[in-house]
């Protein structure tokens, strides 16, 4: 699936990066400007502004967690027949209030086959930068241990002001690339290869 993925955004991908030095070179106003990882998002933000008319935040209130969270979970559904489920009190314990506990589903047999915590705003008290995904229980024979459970961290705006947290596009993406993840390293997609 990935070397099919590859195929087709990839020339999008490079008349993308053309855009965005182009537009680096514009603004600038230097012909000679190269183009530094560090310089693509911003001007890939400045882009996305010219050429739509929209910024990040102008798209907040279309990405609740809540709603993003939905259309993970259906992209989820259509690419691995998985169902997840937000667990309750008594599945497990989490250590901060804003940690959520989802269980997963095979879509046929309705097995519990794995479960993971989310945990998916920004603390900077208590909680280093970036996100991450990996396994805290790991499938064992040896332990017969049948249902692993890994753990998401991101680090999204949290909710504010009694509303719910409006995430950015940026952040949304980061929650669907961890969550990619679970085709290579996490154990819910290799459990569902091993069955």
């Amino acid at each position: 699936m990935s070397s099919m993925l590859a195929e087709k955004a990839l020339p999008m991908a490079r008349k993308e990066l053309q855009e965005i030095t182009a537009l680096a070179k514009e603004v600038s106003g230097d012909e000679n400007f190269e183009l530094k990882h560090w310089d693509t998002a911003y001007y890939s933000e400045r882009l996305k502004e010219r050429k739509f008319d929209l910024t990040d935040e102008q798209l907040r209130p279309y990405f609740s967690l809540e709603s993003s969270l939905q259309g993970l979970f259906g992209v989820s559904k259509r690419l691995f027949n998985i169902d997840i489920e937000e667990g309750t009190a008594e599945d497990a314990e989490t250590w901060h209030g804003d940690v959520k506990f989802y269980k997963v589903f095979d879509g046929e047999s309705k097995k519990h086959i794995a479960s993971f915590y989310l945990d998916p705003y920004s603390r900077p008290a208590d909680k280093r930068g970036g996100a991450w995904m990996d396994v805290c229980i790991a499938k064992s024979r040896a332990l017969d241990r049948d249902t692993p459970v890994a753990y998401l961290t991101c680090n999204g705006s949290p909710p504010a002001g009694g509303k719910p947290s409006l995430m950015t596009f940026r952040e949304v993406e980061t929650l669907f690339h961890e969550v990619s993840f679970w085709e290579r390293s996490v154990p819910i997609i290799s459990y569902i290869s091993t069955t």
